[in-house]
C-alpha cells in the first residue's frame, strides 16, 4: 500500500543546546509526523540526544558577530537548507538561529515558518545597538507564519515597545516545556545525601543559582551580596551551576577567604533537581530572561525563588506567593529582600508550599508539550 512521504520539518538553532534542552520531547513528537532536519552547531564536547531520533547537519554557528565566520554559515546554510527541497515547514529559535529563519522564507517563500521568541536581547540594551536587535526581531515577525512566546509578558512587553504583532500564540499557559513534576518533587534523603557530599553542616544555608554565567545574568551582583549576608552567617554557602562565559572563576578567586572558600563553582548538570533538593533558596539575579524556567523547577520541589523585577518572569515568579521580587539594579533591596528570606523559615515554607501548588496546576509538563504539539501542528496546516 503505497503512504505518502513525511514533510519535511527543518529546525534553526545557532546552537543544539536550546533544542536540547527545551524541545526534545516535542520535537519526538513531531517526528512522528514529519522528516525532521536540524540545522545548527553541533556541541562536540556533549552528548546530542537528538542525533538518535532526527537527521542533524553542522553548521558552526558563533554566538557573537564573527564576519568571517558568518560569511562561511551564510553559504552552508543556504547551500544545505536548498538541498532539502522548496516546500517545507520551518521551526526557528535564538537570536541569531531568526535572522536564518528569515532568510529561509525568503528562499522558500510557500513554506510555513514558526519563530519560538525566549526573550529580547535588546530589552537592556541603548542607542543604536537596541535599534539594530529591534529591527531583527521586528523583521522576524514580519517574515513568520506564527511566533511563539514562553511568556504572556513578553507579547505585552513587545506590544509596549510598539511592536505590531498579529501572528502571536502562546505556548500553552506559558514555559516551552513545563516541568516533569514526578522528578522535580522534594525528597529529604536526597538533601541529606547531597549535604554530606559537599561536607556542609545541616544547619547550614545554600543559596542557588542555575543558569549560563554571563553578565546578563546579574551573577556579580549576586556575589556581592552574598559576601555581605555572608559576615553575619557562617553557615551560608553559594552555588552557582552552569557554563562560565565570563571567566567568573578570576572574580571569585580575588575575594576573601571566607567568602571564597563559601561558593562552588560547578559546571553544568542534567540533574539539576537533585541540587535545587538541597538549596534553601534559588537566586535569579538575571537582568533579563524570557521566562524563567528554573523558576518553575524550583517551585515544584518546594524552593523559594528570589529575582529582579523583570518582565519575563513575571508569570512564574508571583511576589510574596511563591518567591519575592526586588528592585532591579538595586544590590540594596536585593540583600535584604534575601536576608528576609534567610532568617524566616515559616515564610519561606509557606512560599515552597505555593509554589508546588502553583505548578501543578499549569506547568505540568505533559500538559504544556501536548498543547504545544497541537498548537505547532495547527500552525503547519
Amino acid at each position: 500500500m503505497f503512504t505518502e512521504p513525511k514533510k519535511k520539518l527543518i529546525l534553526i538553532s545557532s546552537t543544539i543546546d536550546f533544542p536540547e534542552t527545551f524541545l526534545y520531547k516535542i520535537v519526538s513528537k513531531l517526528n512522528s509526523n514529519f522528516e525532521t532536519h536540524l540545522l545548527t552547531n553541533i556541541n562536540k564536547n556533549k552528548i546530542n540526544n537528538l542525533k538518535n531520533i532526527i537527521k542533524i547537519s553542522h553548521i558552526p554557528f558563533s554566538r557573537k558577530i564573527n564576519i568571517f565566520n558568518d560569511f562561511l554559515c551564510l553559504i552552508l546554510f543556504c547551500f544545505k537548507f536548498l538541498l532539502l527541497g522548496k516546500e517545507k515547514n520551518i521551526i526557528s529559535m535564538t537570536p541569531k538561529g531568526a535572522l536564518y529563519g528569515t532568510l529561509s522564507k525568503l528562499l522558500s517563500p510557500k513554506s510555513k515558518r514558526v519563530h519560538i521568541f525566549t526573550g529580547q536581547v535588546w530589552s537592556n540594551y541603548k542607542g543604536i545597538k537596541r535599534l539594530f536587535f529591534i529591527n531583527i526581531d521586528k523583521l522576524t515577525i514580519k517574515f513568520s507564519d506564527t511566533v511563539f512566546f514562553d511568556s504572556r509578558s513578553q507579547i505585552n512587553y513587545l506590544r509596549n515597545n510598539n511592536f505590531k504583532i498579529c501572528n502571536a500564540k502562546l505556548i500553552s499557559q506559558g514555559s516551552i516545556k513545563g516541568v516533569d513534576t514526578n522528578i522535580f518533587k522534594y525528597n529529604f534523603s536526597n538533601k541529606i545525601k547531597y549535604k554530606k557530599l559537599f561536607k556542609l553542616k545541616k544547619n547550614s544555608s545554600v543559596l542557588m543559582y542555575i543558569g549560563r554565567l554571563n553578565y546578563d545574568k546579574g551573577i556579580t551582583d549576586l556575589i556581592d551580596v552574598f559576601r555581605q549576608l555572608k559576615k553575619a552567617n557562617k553557615n551560608l554557602y553559594l552555588f552557582l551551576i552552569g557554563k562560565d562565559e565570563m571567566n567568573i572563576s578570576d572574580k571569585i578567586n580575588g575575594l576573601d577567604y571566607q567568602t571564597f572558600s563559601s561558593i562552588h563553582l560547578l559546571n553544568y548538570r542534567d540533574d539539576i533537581y537533585n541540587y535545587l533538593n538541597f538549596a534553601d533558596i534559588l537566586c535569579l539575579p538575571s537582568k533579563r530572561e524570557g521566562f524563567g524556567s528554573v523558576v518553575i523547577e524550583a517551585s515544584s520541589i518546594g524552593i523559594p525563588v528570589i529575582g529582579g523585577n523583570i518582565y519575563g518572569t513575571r508569570d512564574c515568579l508571583i511576589n510574596n506567593f511563591n518567591g519575592l521580587r526586588y528592585k532591579l539594579h538595586s544590590k540594596l533591596d536585593f540583600k535584604i529582600k534575601l536576608n528576609k528570606l534567610l532568617i524566616d523559615k515559616n515564610f519561606r515554607q509557606r512560599l515552597g508550599i505555593n509554589g508546588r501548588n502553583f505548578v501543578s496546576k499549569k506547568f505540568r509538563e505533559d500538559t504544556v508539550i501536548s498543547n504545544f504539539y497541537d498548537q505547532l501542528l495547527n500552525s503547519f496546516k
